[in-house]
């Protein structure tokens, strides 16, 4: 149906504030130079507030993640399991079109570096359907090599006949999320093996590597947040646009760089909130519910 009129209002709200902007001091540097003089000065006071902010807040990060690394996350994840906690069951959707077969095994292989890949990590390999027999063979030469390293491995494809949908991550990933709603977690929920609560839907770029702590990690939070405001969670650690980094132009390396520090700034900061992209946990129902 028609999402309405707001949905709408958010899409074109960045692109009219951005061009709206640049109109904006265009039309006041030829007609109102007293306008455009205090709106260049407004400009120049965000950007080296931003810079500042982001500086800062990117030192206490890597101050954060240092101090994390040096934690053991599994000991008092599995003393907290003795002690009764709810176990949580990872959901990792990994969409992917026309992937080399070597950068999802790089993935997967980092996905089962977790201690709780066997036990509690189900890994979606969301293929695209257009792509043909190359994605069913690239499928199966995965779940061969990978299927005994986590608790279980989906197969999705995502149709190329559905209108208005293109080959693509966001289309990709609402397909495989359906199919594993309908195919993995409304079985194991009637037949009793895991509830809605209990489950955690970690959506990941095809080339992410994640640390072998962060699911173990994000249970132990899961369990302390009370079932109200957990539904509401999501999760993302710090992005490092790192793994290629050697190899790309030096253009790409320095924005590369400068994304990681800005990421890390963000998530540090205590201004605002940090909007999550690229890979990032949520919990089944806040997914369900969008």
């Amino acid at each position: 149906g028609n999402p309405g009129v707001l949905p709408l209002l958010c899409r074109i709200f960045p692109a009219v504030n951005m061009y709206g902007c640049l109109c904006l001091l265009f039309y006041t540097r030829i007609y109102h130079i007293q306008t455009f003089s205090w709106l260049v000065t407004f400009y120049c006071a965000q950007m080296w507030w931003w810079l500042f902010k982001t500086s800062f807040f990117s030192l206490i990060g890597v101050v954060t993640v240092r101090k994390w690394l040096r934690r053991d996350w599994v000991k008092p994840y599995r003393k907290a399991i003795t002690e009764g906690a709810t176990p949580f069951c990872h959901i990792v959707i990994l969409p992917n079109y026309k992937e080399e077969v070597t950068v999802l095994a790089d993935t997967l292989s980092a996905l089962a570096a977790s201690d709780l890949a066997r036990e509690c990590m189900v890994v979606v390999l969301a293929m695209e359907d257009r792509e043909g027999q190359t994605a069913r063979e690239k499928a199966a030469a995965l779940r061969e090599r990978y299927e005994s390293k986590f608790l279980e491995i989906v197969e999705t494809y995502h149709p190329a006949n559905i209108r208005g949908e293109e080959a693509g991550k966001s289309s990709n990933t609402q397909w495989a999320f359906r199919c594993v709603q309908s195919n993995w977690v409304t079985p194991k929920v009637q037949a009793k093996q895991w509830t809605k609560a209990q489950i955690i839907i970690t959506i990941s770029d095809a080339d992410s590597v994640f640390h072998p702590a962060y699911f173990t990690a994000i249970s132990l939070d899961a369990m302390k947040v009370p079932e109200e405001r957990l539904r509401w969670r999501l999760w993302q650690g710090p992005i490092w646009l790192l793994r290629n980094y050697f190899t790309v132009p030096a253009p790409t390396r320095l924005t590369g760089y400068t994304t990681s520090v800005a990421e890390l700034g963000g998530l540090r900061s205590w201004f605002g909130y940090h909007i999550t992209f690229s890979s990032y946990s949520m919990h089944y129902l806040l997914a369900e519910e969008v």
